[in-house]
């Protein structure tokens, strides 16, 4: 049901637009981040020429551009509260940015977070976690909704990527390669308590994710050759 939902979405759409400019030859929409009340659908779009990120009312099908720039803008993620999406950018060196769903104005730029990705929000909607490359080496950042209180919680000359809050936001768990094979840490949301989850030095785990209670993780791994959960 899920997945037709959003594919229905998408195909309307892909319609209105066509019929609004049939000048545009192909484009893409990707990305698709349900909003906190299910009401709205966030996702990434080309059809201006470059990707900005777009946010469809699945009442009505109206579709507001929430990213006005000639850079690419990316990874759509919205703040549990729903007031705010977090957003990576490619404007100015390559950055991630926050806006207001009301007040798309209101854009706050963090610091240069070279190849970031999907942010990820603290349950209470107050902090946001990235990892950037902005100090030469994939790192783990902290910084309020606001943009103040920016904070590095990972600093090994190492590889450290895709961070993600736990349910109750007292931990986060990330990929490392710190000990030379990507590996599944987890730490407190501080960046204290670093721990090495997974040991198998012959294989890749990936994609961790947290249980709804916070008590487990599920991921992939190619320890059995193929990539399975």
């Amino acid at each position: 049901m899920l997945r037709f939902l959003i594919a229905s979405t998408f195909l309307l759409f892909s319609a209105r637009v066509n019929i609004a400019q049939s000048s545009q030859d192909s484009f893409s929409n990707i990305q698709p981040y349900w909003s906190p009340n299910g009401e709205y659908i966030a996702f990434v779009s080309s059809i201006s020429g470059n990707f900005e990120v777009y946010v469809v009312d699945l009442d009505t099908y109206d579709i507001q551009n929430m990213s006005h720039h000639p850079a690419d803008d990316y990874y759509p993620a919205w703040s549990p509260d729903g007031d705010y999406i977090a957003y990576f950018s490619e404007r100015e060196s390559e950055r991630i940015y926050d806006m207001s769903f009301e007040e798309d104005e209101n854009q706050l730029p963090i610091n240069s977070a070279r190849d970031g990705d999907l942010p990820s929000w603290s349950p209470n909607s107050r902090y946001i976690i990235y990892h950037s490359s902005e100090d030469g080496d994939f790192e783990i950042y902290s910084r309020r909704y606001d943009g103040e209180n920016l904070r590095k919680l990972t600093s090994n000359g190492a590889t450290d990527v895709y961070p993600f809050y736990s349910p109750d936001g007292e931990k986060i768990v990330f990929l490392s390669k710190r000990d030379g094979n990507m590996e599944i840490y987890v730490m407190n949301k501080d960046g204290s308590h670093q721990t090495r989850l997974t040991y198998t030095s012959w294989a890749y785990e990936i994609n961790p994710t947290w249980s709804p209670n916070g008590k487990k993780i599920a991921f992939a791994s190619n320890r059995n050759k193929n990539f399975d959960i």
